[in-house]
């Protein structure tokens, strides 16, 4: 099979956020959600560009007709994804748009995203994990006759979510089959223990830690729980250093310093040439 995308290197860092709601509900069912691709706001989700349209319409010979049954085929069959961000860190951009800087993110590896999935329940193969692949949906195209290109590209427009993919195709109904969850996508049993390595809670909920980690604990979730690291305070220095450094040297002694100055975060107040510090002023 001909992809025009890159596979998700096995040590590639993957962060997956959500509402606290829909982390609940995971480590609740010890299950992970895959949405259908029609299901998405996006309209060209799943969608061929101009181009790749533009290609299949040329179709001549005998087999012409054969290939656009075999399309016809392959549309019944959705594909089913679940979404990552690829990146070792947190994304500012990432919990405003999906975690709602209220959510959960939670991280694992793309080796660990595939063997905490219970195999009796996919639908085929195992997930085809992928980078997604930006484009031009007017200028440029790509290989239809793998219908999983379609699920692993988009608009440019989306190039700052840094995606990758788990895909399942062909997702059928039957005895081993995903479970149904209503009329938008599956769920696959996984072993949530191996499957995630950090869980972060946003910088607006630190204060419902405590919870959280009793409730993993209650459905037996041995998970690292912490808060965002946007919840940290920023380094401060002292308001000497600073006249020191944005003044010229035989400037310096001449501004006055102030008895109120900061200090590293957890550090003690210092005091000034033995003099009390001052109290900061109220925000």
């Amino acid at each position: 099979m001909s992809y025009d995308f890159e596979m998700t290197a096995d040590e590639t860092v993957l962060y997956r956020y959500c509402s606290i709601a829909e982390f609940l509900w995971m480590i609740s069912e010890s299950r992970l959600y895959f949405k259908y691709t029609w299901a998405f706001d996006d309209p060209f989700e799943g969608q061929f560009s101009r181009d790749t349209v533009e290609a299949m319409r040329q179709w001549t010979g005998e087999n012409a007709e054969h290939n656009r049954r075999m399309f016809a085929r392959i549309g019944e069959l959705p594909h089913a994804v679940c979404c990552f961000h690829r990146q070792d860190q947190e994304s500012a951009l990432m919990w405003r748009v999906y975690g709602h800087d209220v959510g959960v993110a939670w991280a694992t590896t793309a080796k660990q995203l595939r063997q905490a999935m219970k195999k009796s329940e996919l639908p085929r193969n195992d997930p085809i994990i992928g980078d997604v692949r930006y484009i031009d949906y007017e200028q440029q195209s790509f290989n239809y006759l793998n219908d999983l290109n379609r699920v692993m590209h988009k608009r440019l427009e989306f190039r700052h979510e840094l995606e990758s993919r788990a895909s399942l195709f062909g997702v059928t109904a039957g005895s081993d089959a995903p479970r149904p969850e209503g009329h938008f996508g599956i769920s696959i049993e996984v072993d949530l223990n191996n499957l995630v390595n950090r869980v972060v809670l946003a910088s607006s909920c630190a204060w419902f830690q405590p919870a959280l980690t009793a409730i993993c604990e209650k459905f037996s979730c041995n998970l690292p729980i912490e808060s965002s690291t946007l919840s940290k305070e920023p380094f401060k220095v002292f308001a000497e250093q600073i006249i020191r450094a944005c003044y010229r040297p035989e400037d310096a002694d001449k501004v006055f310093i102030p008895s109120t100055f900061f200090v590293m975060p957890g550090e003690e107040k210092a005091k000034d040439e033995g003099a009390a510090a001052e109290p900061l002023p109220p925000e």
